[in-house]
């Protein structure tokens, strides 16, 4: 039984699943405050220079690509766009504010690695998150997701079960996820398919 468990908990799927509900919901949920609350949300972005558009366009791209990332579909796509917002919210956010809070400090202290590790520490949930984001982009959404489900050349004719895994046409194999890729996931550790 703690055999099984290992297995289990050990599988890329299962590692790929906790970043996609993760990401997606603290996505999720940013998203949603910033739609809840347009009026402080229009004077927060006229802060930093933006139309009031874009209130609505980083809320409903959060929203919308964040519940792609909990449902594991189109996880690749739907990573690079909340990639983009959680830069541009170090670039244009946590990166002057954070500047602007340390001004008054020791000219002596300020030094430009001062300044780069004070940024990073301002911004970690955002790295995190673009670390999240990279990992998906790559990786894909893994098995335990609704892309598993979808209808691409993958799964026609019942696809290919894996060998290993034995999920037919999953994205560790080359999946729904990764058409494009061959079907040669577990060639490395020396698997075959079935």
């Amino acid at each position: 039984m703690i055999k099984k468990f290992h297995s289990w908990v050990s599988h890329r799927s299962f590692g790929l699943f906790v970043l996609r509900l993760v990401a997606g919901f603290v996505f999720i949920s940013h998203g949603t405050d910033t739609l809840l609350n347009i009026p402080e949300a229009t004077q927060f972005f006229a802060q930093i220079h933006l139309a009031p558009f874009f209130v609505y366009l980083v809320g409903w791209s959060q929203v919308v690509f964040g519940a792609l990332l909990v449902l594991g579909l189109f996880t690749r796509i739907a990573a690079i766009p909340l990639l983009i917002i959680a830069l541009m919210a170090i670039i244009l956010v946590k990166g002057p504010f954070t500047l602007s809070a340390i001004a008054g400090f020791n000219p002596a202290v300020l030094t430009p690695w001062f300044k780069i590790r004070a940024v990073f520490a301002q911004s970690e949930g955002e790295i995190s998150l673009i670390a999240m984001c990279l990992a998906l982009i790559t990786m894909g959404s893994g098995c335990w997701s609704l892309a598993r489900f979808c209808r691409c050349k993958c799964h026609k004719n019942g696809g290919e079960r894996c060998g290993v895994c034995h999920v037919i046409g999953c994205d560790d194999c080359g999946g729904c996820d990764t058409c494009s890729v061959s079907h040669t996931h577990h060639s490395h550790e020396g698997h075959t398919h079935a």
